[in-house]
């Protein structure tokens, strides 16, 4: 049991790091996504690419239409932006992530 008392107790932590970045309200479809973004970009303002985000190992098991549904609910909550044209399939963080 000591393995799951410990697994307790991160998602404690985690859930007031969410409250603390006000994410909470994200679903957790939204918040892997936006700390997949985080950390490829290395939590700064730089392009990262869809592909890079789909493959990454947080996300891959998430349906491609809930990911879509994700980054178009973070763009509108402005977490998040398309860098280039609407094709280029590049995100950054937004500011607001950043703050």
């Amino acid at each position: 049991m000591p393995i799951l008392n410990s697994y307790a107790k991160l998602r404690e932590v985690l859930f007031q790091i969410e409250k603390d970045l006000g994410i909470e309200e994200l679903t957790e479809t939204e918040r892997k996504v936006l700390a997949v973004l985080a950390n490829l970009s290395g939590g700064t303002e730089n392009d990262v690419s869809l592909d890079d985000i789909r493959h990454d190992a947080i996300v891959t098991d998430i349906p491609a239409p809930s990911l879509y549904r994700a980054f178009s609910t973070l763009q509108k909550r402005g977490y998040i932006g398309r860098s280039g044209g609407q094709r280029s399939g590049l995100y950054h963080l937004r500011e607001q992530a950043l703050d």
